[in-house]
């Protein structure tokens, strides 16, 4: 059995981290102000992902209080808020496990992964529950029952999290484990491959479906905008929203995917006997902004999607404040009389002014 060699808590060095990094002094001096405006630039935007993700979660629960709805809606604005704050932390506080740190008098090797780590499966749990909320929505049975269930995805989801949290602590620990980061990796791209797939399949159902009832879903619009002075055109779905929303989303999955991929055989070498290899300064430098650029696209888009289900518009979290609310019977009223509407325009995202 190989020897278990233990990595010191609070330093890490290229031939230490679980992924190759560069050389710091040499990278450093070679990137100048590129490395500044890369660490401080995607913290900045996944901090701001995170708040945008808070304010959600809050309008969320003030709505779920007078409708008891929007339970699958947190819970994906929670994920990714824990998304955006890992993400933001981890590039602020101690980036790649670089020798500097951040905010904090000392930056644990193992807190710094498990930063890391954490947000593959934020983002995958995300995507499948978004894709379960389009389902829910329009109520269509696209696959076995047990595979459409909450209770199936829940076990996947905490099954990601304990295999992702055991090999970050297993590697930080011990210097011998570094095949669970291959594990982890793999397993990220099979579930990421398997969403982006179900996805585009369950995207283009809905679309037809949606085209298929663009009659109904237009006399609806039509009967619930009667009497309304600013509306003179009778209400029709968006389906070339959806269908960017739909092909964005895969498209972000499967790039992950890619570079994910990429990376473990290009990048780190990890397959080869002879060790991961320490990587170039740029090209190492470009992998890192393609990937972090992905992934706060796809968190952008999955938080536009998750925030469809609640309010309007953001500033109705404004409007609580100032006590300016419908009454619940109006509500109700609205609710039940664009059922139908109200579903394609959570999937499309679309809006109409107030009367």
């Amino acid at each position: 059995m190989a020897k278990m060699e233990p990595y010191p808590a609070t330093s890490s060095s290229p031939s230490m981290a679980a992924e190759p990094v560069p050389e710091w002094g040499p990278a450093l001096k070679t990137w100048q102000w590129a490395w500044e405006m890369h660490w401080i630039g995607f913290g900045i935007l996944f901090t701001l992902l995170a708040v945008y993700s808070l304010i959600t979660m809050i309008e969320i629960i003030i709505i779920k209080r007078r409708t008891k709805r929007g339970h699958l809606a947190l819970v994906i604005a929670s994920l990714l808020f824990i998304f955006g704050l890992t993400r933001g932390l981890f590039l602020l506080v101690n980036p790649y496990e670089s020798e500097q740190c951040n905010l904090l008098p000392v930056c644990p090797v193992i807190l710094t992964r498990i930063l890391f780590g954490i947000a593959l499966p934020c983002i995958t749990a995300s995507f499948s529950l978004v894709h379960l909320a389009f389902l829910q929505v329009m109520k269509l049975k696209l696959y076995p029952e047990k595979l459409q269930s909450g209770r199936f995805l829940s076990a996947v989801i905490i099954f990601h999290f304990s295999l992702t949290f055991f090999a970050e602590v297993m590697v930080s620990l011990f210097a011998s484990w570094k095949a669970l980061v291959i594990i982890c990796q793999s397993f990220y791209i099979m579930l990421n491959l398997i969403l982006s797939v179900s996805f585009l399949y369950s995207g283009t159902k809905i679309v037809k479906y949606v085209q298929k009832n663009n009659t109904h879903v237009s006399r609806l619009g039509q009967a619930s905008q009667r009497g309304r002075a600013t509306s003179s055109r009778p209400y029709r779905p968006n389906v070339s929203k959806l269908v960017k929303i739909t092909y964005i989303t895969v498209f972000l999955g499967i790039a992950s995917c890619v570079l994910q991929l990429y990376s473990i055989i290009h990048v780190y070498n990890m397959y080869k006997d002879q060790g991961m290899k320490t990587p170039e300064p740029w090209p190492w430098l470009a992998f890192q902004t393609i990937h972090r650029a992905i992934e706060i696209a796809a968190g952008c888009t999955l938080a536009y999607v998750a925030a469809r289900q609640v309010s309007r518009r953001l500033h109705l979290f404004m409007r609580c404040f100032t006590s300016v609310q419908k009454p619940r019977k109006e509500l109700e009223k609205v609710s039940s009389t664009n059922g139908h509407q109200s579903s394609v325009k959570y999937l499309t995202g679309e809006q109409q002014s107030a009367a």
